[in-house]
């Protein structure tokens, strides 16, 4: 078996499960659960254990066989290269929220064909992304933060994702010793082999728990090619990133306004004028990060100084626009360089009317859902007037310049001001017309003449 995983480094921007879904109580899991696996895969001598695994995953939730070969090569997408051996965790994991699974029936290839040929993605026609978003996860997260052992945050998110059946990405050095036997010992040799593999569950074997790992090298080795794992090792080997597929509604809370700043070499510098095409070259040779509407712009919405808007990304759809807030903010970014210049203490340029009007009508049409723009599916905006805020809002940065804190609230809030007003007006008109139609016309409902006097007669 050839060494496909990679080593993963650490990314404050990693969404950690306990932290969004909270902590169980250890107590109250069974002392045994399984998820049921469609079937035990043999990679044979690929460096494809990464999308294996990956693929394995998310059929325990889709209830189909998935091709390997397909998100392998997505997954050398994203990394820009594909003649290199294997995939870190991470980036298998974008692969499948970015591009998704194709079923293993509708596939091109398969690991009998060669290598290189498959592992390039421009091998994948646009009609296999077409039937892969199907398949495609909504999101990922990390395992691990919450409690004190690695050991129970994997069994915590196994169960806490039980009705989904969902079970947990991770990976370890292989040892050669380990390959006999289905139950892996506490010690063994330090010499092995990076290998990627899915915990899908925990089992009590002569009264002690072992997690439960489901691996993609045939049914000849360990028990039936499943393989059960103590807590110390546990603990001490999984250090190549654990992550678990959670699809669920994404909630955009708050909306970022940046703007294009100046550029490397001077900072100062006007941007006004900048383009569509510029800045999509421009973030192109950055992040190389393709958006699933075919652009490479970061944000999801960038505004030129004649008040064009343009959608670069769908709404719900990852960013690259504000570290750590990319998942849960809609991104606006007006053409120009608002930093203030101090050779005269005035912003390099300044928001266009037009930029102006076409904020104000993107906002309001977003936090009032009249927009008519894309939304990835099961994007919820929930933002409110209070959460729209400039990009130094989520990160130390001077986005956007010299503009103030609440300078986009404020555009806002005109128009919200403006329909009070006009509520009001007609208010007004109303209680007026009851006025004067009561002066015509008042009924009466029969009964007695006597009313109210106003006082009260003590005798």
């Amino acid at each position: 078996m050839i060494n496909g995983l990679r080593p993963l480094k650490p990314d404050a921007r990693d969404y950690q499960f306990s932290k969004v879904f909270g902590s169980i109580d250890l107590t109250t899991l069974p002392d045994e659960f399984s998820l049921t696996a469609l079937e035990v895969k043999d990679q044979k001598g690929t460096d494809l254990c990464t999308a294996f695994a990956a693929c394995t995953l998310s059929e325990l939730q889709e209830n189909i066989l998935l091709e390997p070969t397909y998100t392998f090569a997505k997954g050398k997408q994203l990394a820009g290269e594909y003649e290199s051996w294997g995939l870190d965790l991470r980036l298998i994991c974008k692969a499948a929220q970015k591009y998704g699974f194709i079923p293993a029936d509708k596939t091109k290839y398969t690991i009998e064909d060669d290598r290189n040929v498959y592992a390039n993605w421009n091998n994948w026609d646009q009609s296999f992304d077409i039937l892969a978003r199907k398949h495609a996860k909504e999101g990922y997260f990390s395992v691990g933060a919450g409690y004190s052992s690695l050991f129970d945050a994997i069994r915590a998110a196994i169960w806490q994702n039980r009705a989904e059946k969902r079970g947990v990405l991770t990976g370890a050095i292989w040892r050669s010793s380990w390959v006999s036997q289905g139950i892996i010992p506490k010690t063994y040799e330090e010499e092995g082999f990076a290998h990627a593999y899915t915990y899908i569950g925990w089992k009590k074997i002569n009264g002690e728990t072992y997690l439960i790992a489901h691996l993609s090298n045939g049914t000849n080795i360990g028990d039936k090619g499943i393989f059960y794992f103590p807590r110390e090792v546990v603990d001490r080997e999984n250090t190549f990133g654990n992550f678990t597929f959670k699809d669920m509604p994404l909630t955009l809370e708050n909306i970022a306004i940046h703007h294009t700043g100046g550029y490397e070499f001077n900072k100062y510098a006007s941007t006004r004028n900048l383009t569509v095409e510029q800045l999509n070259n421009a973030h192109q040779l950055r992040f190389n990060f393709k958006s699933s509407l075919g652009s490479y712009i970061g944000y999801n919405f960038f505004i030129t100084s004649d008040g064009e808007v343009f959608q670069a990304r769908s709404i719900g759809e990852e960013t690259a626009a504000q570290k750590g807030s990319n998942l849960n903010t809609i991104s606006i970014c007006l053409a120009g360089n608002f930093i203030i210049n101090p050779l005269d203490n005035k912003m390099v340029d300044e928001p266009t009317e037009e930029q102006k009007k076409t904020l104000v009508t993107l906002l309001v049409g977003l936090l009032d859902g009249t927009h008519s723009h894309v939304i990835a599916a099961g994007s919820k905006i929930t933002a409110k007037l209070y959460n729209i805020h400039p990009h130094r809002f989520f990160s130390p940065t001077e986005c956007y310049g010299g503009l103030p804190d609440n300078w986009a609230r404020e555009l806002v809030s005109v128009v919200y001001k403006e329909r009070i007003g006009i509520l009001q007006t007609l208010l007004s008109l109303y209680t007026k017309l009851v006025e004067l139609y009561r002066s015509f016309y008042q009924p009466t409902l029969g009964g007695s003449d006597r009313e109210c006097g106003g006082y009260f007669n003590l005798k």
